[in-house]
């Protein structure tokens, strides 16, 4: 029986008291073949992401300078990070991560832009595009310009 303990191999008394001792349930892990290179994306992203939402009581902080969804936003991706390096499947970390930011009825929509938008986001880019809902680009008239007036 020793021998086998080196490969594994454990008796089926001890194994269930090993199993009961988990706290996330062997449902909410993922398989082990994708999650290392996603996982180390994770954990670049979340330390880099931690630096960002912590706020630091001079002005020039880009904590400060954020509007209050912009934060909201990237306080979700962490949470969504942070659930994922413990081991928790896409879904659940994302439902998670949105129940405890935001408290409203969206949350399956929140869940899956956390998880299909912001977080893909923040991994690609390192940042998280700024909201512009409600605002509109300035542009200039051609109709403005001096070249345009003069030859009317």
């Amino acid at each position: 029986m020793h021998r086998l303990k080196r490969f594994g191999f454990t008796r089926s008394d001890e194994q269930q008291s090993s199993t009961s001792s988990n706290a996330i349930d062997r449902d909410e892990v993922e398989d082990k073949d994708d999650m290392p290179s996603e996982l180390e994306l994770i954990k670049g992203s979340y330390t880099k992401l931690q630096e960002e939402i912590s706020p630091l009581l001079r002005q020039s902080s880009a904590f400060n300078k954020n509007s209050a969804f912009h934060l909201c936003r990237l306080q979700a991706v962490f949470h969504y990070f942070k659930l994922r390096m413990d081991g928790v499947k896409c879904m659940k970390a994302s439902i998670e991560a949105c129940t405890q930011i935001w408290n409203d009825k969206a949350t399956i929509y929140r869940a899956r832009t956390i998880r299909k938008h912001w977080a893909k986001e923040y991994m690609e880019a390192g940042a998280l595009s700024l909201f512009n809902q409600g605002k509109h680009a300035k542009t200039v008239s051609v109709l403005s310009l001096e070249d345009v007036a003069m030859d009317a």
